[in-house]
């Protein structure tokens, strides 16, 4: 049994070479494509919903799944006061002998961070363009590490979109020292609380967008689409909504690519509530899985790739697996013998 505290996974994470990472990404491309090829009932076997309480602190969830290799389970809470999910994974062999208990904060948004950025790393986009990220929290901080980590390359500017100023300065610390590191990236702020033309602004940077992630739990659309100007390709990336009252853009805009993909069909359905409002159904979305497994006979049009996530267990599994092989690696941790 070994225990990744958070420390040991803040110093894993920070120290993860662009190989490493390649790695981590394929595990978990190969783990969504073995699970959307497996018939409806075994998916749901494997990974069934998720389930939730509410208290007066906050939403925890329950995530249990298996990738029939391993089996786990999350366990994290949202604090009613907003901040980072906080909580645990454990992971557990095919006999169910416990192998890792790891804490699950950084874990869960660098995870998330990474399945957003899956068809953004394998597929072809402007070679060096224009992105923008909405929110503030720790997902945005593993969303700027993981993209000039894996496609720097990619990234001209990267505008930072925050519905206040002190939720963006709690990124200070990170967005200077990668200032420091990738000198050739603008990095721009935009707090809608210290901008009189903040609309304007707004239109401006995301009808320059190449890739626009958002990152927030809102419950209205954070733009209107007509935003987006002139048609042109793009990656836009929806990881911030989980609930059914949530909406972090509209319609038109969830529509607006030559597919509009999600980590799962069913949990989307469900919880999203950008596609429960729009009242897409089933044939509207292709799981992630499925195009990783048709990538070779896909074509991406010119209006480029919507893709919606709300979280899957078997990707935490997946990935608390990997980090837990790099720790014992790198020897960090904890060891806990006859547990």
């Amino acid at each position: 049994m070994h225990i990744l505290r958070q420390t040991d996974i803040l110093t894993l994470l920070h120290s993860l070479t662009k190989p490493q990472c390649l790695r981590l990404l394929e595990t978990l491309s190969e783990t969504l494509r073995a699970h959307s090829s497996l018939p409806t009932a075994s998916q749901s076997a494997h990974q069934p919903p998720r389930s939730h309480l509410t208290t007066p602190s906050g939403t925890t969830l329950f995530m249990p799944a298996s990738t029939t290799a391993n089996t786990g389970i999350k366990t994290v809470t949202l604090p009613r006061s907003g901040g980072p999910a906080v909580g645990t994974l454990t992971i557990s062999g095919p006999s169910g002998e416990p192998l890792g208990l790891l804490n699950a904060e950084d874990v869960t948004a660098f995870r998330t961070a990474l399945v957003a950025l899956l068809l953004f790393v394998r597929y072809e986009w402007k070679p060096s363009g224009n992105v923008v990220i909405f929110g503030a929290g720790k997902i945005v901080e593993w969303h700027l590490r993981l993209l000039l980590l894996l496609v720097p390359e990619k990234i001209e500017s990267i505008t930072l979109v925050n519905r206040s100023l002190s939720g963006l300065e709690r990124l200070a610390g990170v967005i200077s020292e990668l200032r420091g590191r990738f000198e050739k990236v603008d990095f721009e702020l935009v707090a809608r609380d210290q901008e009189e033309e903040y609309e304007k602004i707004l239109e401006e940077v995301v009808g320059e967008s190449d890739a626009v992630f958002c990152c927030t739990p809102s419950t209205e659309p954070l733009f209107p689409h007509a935003y987006f100007g002139k048609e042109r390709k793009r990656y836009i990336s929806l990881i911030g909504s989980y609930k059914p009252n949530m909406q972090e853009v509209t319609k038109e805009t969830l529509l607006a690519g030559d597919f509009l993909v999600v980590d799962s069909r069913e949990a989307c359905l469900s919880e999203a509530g950008e596609l429960i409002m729009g009242g897409i159904k089933g044939k509207d979305v292709v799981e992630l899985g499925d195009l990783i497994a048709e990538r070779e006979r896909l074509h991406i049009g010119e209006k480029g790739i919507v893709f919606k996530c709300v979280g899957m267990g078997i990707m935490d599994v997946a990935i608390g697996k990997e980090l837990l092989n790099l720790a014992r690696q790198k020897k960090l941790g904890i060891e806990v013998k006859n547990f």
